[in-house]
């Protein structure tokens, strides 16, 4: 369906606006008498009509729509709604209670009995008389829960925290609405890339393939209830200072960064070690030690042999449960990384392990994928809505998207936290982008903003185009501004926590609100609405 021309007036004058009921009635004049009425059986359109003020070149456009889009005046389309224009934009809340909210959805309409006709010549202008009549039907737009509004496609599982800290699993195809399992506190929509967790029986270091390594054989019995319903850490007790629980893990690639993690909590004792290995300790570890009674964590980033440890950090889950992570990068990819549950203290140490993941690429650790037997692969978050009908334009609009993430900036290239594009490809597109030079900026097919430096934590961006220009700002800061090299075409469909279906996601992101407006807002409205 197409649309009315943003290049023409995109509302009628007030002076002389006219709109009427429907005329559902058939009438019957008789010979004597007043007329008969009875109802049609079928919906009547809406009338509405006025004039608008526009050059000479746009009656021209006018002429060309009449003629050719919509085939002599026969075919219909969308037209603004007069009586919500100012309101038109869409409205996502990942908040306590998701909703979405569309208002000033364009009205589908046809023109009336009489085609546009100039009025009044005003010299550079013209006085257009314009009679619509409205189609009957509901119009697009929408208050309710955003299940019922986004298109959300994941192949497969994935878990998530709920608000009193357990960890759940949500089937394909639902969307996560995650929460800080510590606080409780929402943090929105979970938006992940496809990840895929190499390491075997994740949630049971009973079993093969862990193993006994160095010192001989501890002792190991479930302990203390893990974040999943059902399941429990592995308490392990040691014999002597060096035994520890393992398994080898095969690299799918070489010199590439990986991100191990395992959730730990307190034993007897209030230190634990955790490392990993290279192929036995003897080519290289990665390694920190925590303290669960004072929530500190030693170690440093380096190279030790064959692995360096580019990044690590302990996680609070709250009940003194902790997610360790460590970032490392393999320096020989015919090694296996090795996996250690332990390597500290004395005989009778106890010390709790359960859920271990290890996964391609650096930076802090996604979602958690129970693994069995086998590996298991957590399918990529897309997140979607179709924009056809709603109250949007290439030509002119404004992308607000608040979001948080991992603070882990691409190796190379440009994430993105979401934007617009035609549906497939990127060959048109205006945007919200993460730099690997850890700065964030608009883009669209063709030009890019000034960007600022990247802001940990939430933040407010948006990006706003039209009259040619595109304008960015993020937590109120000063707009940046670059010219557009082409116009943008095409755009059907909101992408939310990537930009392509399926690729270009922002680590870890988490998106709490979503605004799309149908007007360019100018620097002071931007501004104010990131601040």
């Amino acid at each position: 369906m197409t649309n009315w021309p943003f290049t023409l007036p995109q509302s009628m004058r007030l002076s002389g606006f006219n709109r009427g009921l429907p005329d559902n009635r058939l009438r019957s004049q008789n010979d004597v008498g007043p007329a008969k009425v009875r109802r049609r059986a079928s919906l009547a359109p809406y009338p509405i009509s006025g004039d608008m003020i526009m050059t000479r070149e746009q009656w021209g456009l006018l002429a060309d729509f009449v003629n050719r889009t919509t085939g002599g005046g026969t075919l219909p389309f969308y037209f603004p709604d007069p009586f919500t224009f100012d309101q038109m934009g869409i409205v996502i809340d990942f908040a306590d209670t998701p909703t979405a909210t569309v208002a000033g959805s364009p009205l589908l309409v046809r023109f009336g009995s009489a085609l546009p006709a100039i009025s009044e010549d005003l010299g550079e202008y013209v006085r257009v008389d314009i009679e619509l009549e409205i189609m009957p039907g509901p119009n697009d737009d929408f208050d309710g829960p955003v299940a019922d509004f986004l298109t959300v496609s994941r192949s497969s599982t994935a878990t998530y925290w709920d608000s009193n800290g357990t960890m759940q699993t949500a089937a394909p195809n639902v969307l996560r609405l995650d929460h800080d399992p510590a606080t409780g506190e929402p943090l929105g929509a979970f938006i992940e890339r496809q990840a895929t967790n190499l390491a075997l029986q994740s949630g049971n270091l009973s079993i093969a393939p862990w193993a006994w390594g160095e010192g001989g054989a501890s002792t190991i019995e479930p302990g203390d209830p893990a974040p999943i319903a059902g399941e429990t850490f592995w308490r392990i007790t040691k014999d002597d200072s060096f035994s520890d629980r393992r398994q080898g893990v095969a690299l799918p690639t070489s010199t590439s960064r990986f991100t191990a993690s395992v959730f730990a909590k307190r034993g007897n004792v209030d230190v634990t070690r955790w490392w990993i290995s290279l192929g036995g300790t003897l080519n290289g570890t990665a390694e920190f030690s925590f303290n669960f009674s004072t929530g500190q964590i030693v170690g440093a980033p380096g190279t030790a042999g064959n692995i360096t440890l580019n990044a690590f950090g302990a996680i609070p889950i709250g009940d003194g449960i902790y997610r360790f992570w460590m970032d490392i990068t393999p320096g020989n990819s015919t090694l296996a990384i090795v996996l250690l549950a332990n390597n500290t203290g004395g005989t009778g140490d106890q010390h709790q392990y359960w859920g271990y993941e290890l996964e391609l690429g650096g930076g802090a650790p996604s979602s958690y994928i129970p693994t069995t037997a086998a590996q298991a692969t957590r399918a990529a978050d897309i997140v979607t809505k179709d924009l056809g009908g709603l109250p949007f334009s290439d030509d002119e609009g404004t992308l607000l998207i608040e979001a948080q993430d991992q603070h882990v900036f691409p190796t190379s290239g440009i994430r993105y936290y979401g934007g617009v594009t035609p549906g497939s490809g990127t060959s048109s597109y205006f945007g919200i982008g993460l730099y690997s030079t850890g700065h964030i900026g608009a883009r669209s097919f063709g030009s890019s903003t000034p960007t600022l430096p990247y802001v940990p934590g939430q933040k407010r961006m948006a990006v706003a185009w039209g009259g040619g220009d595109l304008a960015f700002s993020i937590n109120g800061s000063p707009v940046q501004r670059t010219s557009l090299s082409q116009a943008q075409s095409g755009l059907t469909l909101l992408t939310i926590g990537s930009l392509a279906q399926g690729a270009s996601f922002v680590a870890g992101c988490h998106i709490k609100r979503i605004e799309l407006r149908a007007l360019c807002l100018t620097d002071a409205e931007l501004q104010q609405m990131t601040a």
